[in-house]
């Protein structure tokens, strides 16, 4: 490749760096996942044994914290800055059991230009097994705001070479920032919020 060549390739690279950053629009989201099913036996419904999110590229909350257009992103706020406290106080006064709970600055994309974010909660259950709540989750922005969420749940019921039996939430949803989003599954549940910031 000639140096005309590599100049003009490293140009290309940077504009459209710059145009996918340009596109980003900044929203604080915020996720709680709870357990309401203390056994996978607890609803008339077969879950499989050992059907966990396929692994992906992704980041991790904290791990990955970027600056977009200046904005330091993926960084989790302090306990005492999620709006969702009382939600989680009340299901966990009802017996939930509460997995995952953060709320960070996302600078959301057109879809396919972001990776989704590893999502990891619960009790770590040892042996190579993970931790009770394991999977993805990757929002993109248009018109409306969309997340896909792939978790599951491992529950531990025996000793079956099969592994844990893990129900499994797969989802896409369509929302707007301001409202409570509730994804439901049998055992587990997931509440999304998202609220636009001033940052440009």
């Amino acid at each position: 490749m000639t140096p005309i060549i590599r100049i003009s390739a490293a140009l290309l690279a940077l504009s459209v760096a710059l145009v996918a950053q340009a596109q980003a629009r900044f929203y604080e989201v915020e996720m709680l996942v709870f357990k309401h099913q203390d056994s996978p036996f607890a609803v008339d419904e077969t879950f499989a044994r050992g059907d966990l999110p396929s692994a992906r590229a992704s980041q991790v909350l904290g791990l990955d914290a970027s600056l977009v257009d200046g904005n330091l992103t993926l960084v989790p706020y302090g306990p005492g800055e999620r709006t969702l406290l009382a939600e989680a106080d009340r299901l966990q006064a009802q017996g939930n059991s509460v997995l995952f709970h953060e709320r960070w600055l996302h600078g959301l994309m057109p879809k396919g230009q972001d990776r989704p974010i590893r999502i990891t909660g619960g009790r770590d259950l040892g042996f190579g097994r993970g931790f009770e709540l394991d999977g993805y989750v990757n929002f993109s922005i248009a018109k409306f705001i969309e997340s896909e969420v792939d978790l599951a749940v491992q529950y531990i019921v025996d000793g079956a070479a099969e592994g844990p039996v893990t129900p499994r939430l797969t989802e896409t949803r369509r929302a707007r920032s301001g409202v409570i989003h509730y994804l439901d599954h049998p055992t587990f549940g997931v509440l999304l919020t998202y609220a636009r910031t001033d940052i440009e």
